[in-house]
Formats: structure tokens, C-alpha cells, sequence
């Protein structure tokens, strides 16, 4: 029996779900959202990957982005669960040595993604991604913007992102 595979389009923009390996919190600490953000900026730098949007949680991240030829989504996520989670697990067993970690199993496998296929829809995840750190049960912040780990505070606030990023709005206008 052949399996399905969704198709990919280096043209169109991702929203993507990840999560954390039986929803440990192994994002609570800054170093290992850090981990994660150097990763998307180094990225988006070397141009294999269009980061639009983003929220890094406790157990899982949300991402809106787009990947250039010739990689694909799953191969760019792919790479950038093993890098981090080589990191991720590094710097559990230098800082925090009691908390355990599966040899480069931080993350769920596979992923959730949904082609963004609208202007209408695009903003709705857009929300959805910077209201997440409000919300129960985890309730991280007050306001999306005071959130430092997503991209929000550029787009409600007009403050630079903790990372630099690619302008959702600017891919439609093109």
C-alpha cells in the first residue's frame, strides 16, 4: 500500500505544530527557547527558511513559515528537530543534569501543518500563535506582546522581534 503524502510548494506559507515528547516541558527554561531561536535566525540568514511567525511554548512551538528550494518542510524539520535536540539535551546534562533526557528525543515525531491558503486565514493563525501564551492552562502572559518568546511584540506592538523576521504581510502585497 503506498502511503500519502501531502504536497509541498516552496511558493506557499506553513502553519506548523510541533510538540515536545510527551508534552515534558522541556522548552520551560530561556536557554532552551534560546537554542531554538538561534536556530531559526540562523536559518533565515542563510536563506532555507522564511519565518513569518512564531511562539515557542513550555511543550511545543508554532511556527508560520515558508522553505525555499530545494529543501522541503519535512526535511528542514527534520534537521532542525535533531540540531536541537542535540542542543536541547546538551544543555539539560550541563545545567541540569537531574532531569533526564532521551538521547535526541526532545521532539514528538512528525508535525502538523496547514497550508496557508488565504489572507483571512493567514491572520487567524497569526493570532492564534501570539494569544497562545495567554490562554489556559499555561497563561504566560497578560498580552500577547509582553510574551518575549514569539514574534508578537513586532506585529501589536511595532518593537523589534527578539529574532529578526520576514513580514507576513509584505508576502502578500507581492
Amino acid at each position: 500500500m503506498k502511503l500519502w503524502r501531502p504536497r509541498f510548494s516552496s511558493e506557499l506559507l506553513y502553519f506548523v505544530t510541533t510538540s515536545v515528547q510527551s508534552h515534558r516541558k522541556y522548552l520551560q527554561y530561556p536557554a532552551a527557547k534560546q537554542i531554538l531561536l538561534d536556530l531559526f535566525d540562523c536559518y533565515r540568514r542563510n536563506g532555507q527558511v522564511y519565518l513569518y511567525s512564531f511562539v515557542i511554548m513550555p511543550t511545543h512551538i508554532h511556527i508560520l513559515i515558508r522553505i525555499p528550494e530545494p529543501s522541503t518542510l519535512s526535511n528542514f524539520l527534520r534537521d532542525f528537530k535533531s540540531l536541537s535536540s542535540n542542543r536541547i539535551r546538551r544543555f539539560y546534562q550541563a545545567v541540569h543534569p537531574e532531569i533526564k533526557i532521551p538521547k535526541n528525543k526532545i521532539w514528538e515525531d512528525g508535525f502538523v501543518a496547514k497550508e496557508v491558503y488565504s489572507f483571512p486565514f493567514l491572520e487567524q493563525k497569526v493570532k492564534y500563535i501570539h494569544e497562545n501564551p495567554c490562554k489556559s492552562p499555561c497563561n504566560l502572559a497578560d498580552l500577547p506582546e509582553q510574551y518575549p518568546w514569539s514574534s508578537a511584540m513586532y506585529y501589536l506592538s511595532k518593537r523589534s522581534c527578539i529574532i529578526p523576521i520576514d513580514d507576513y504581510r509584505d508576502y502578500f502585497l507581492d
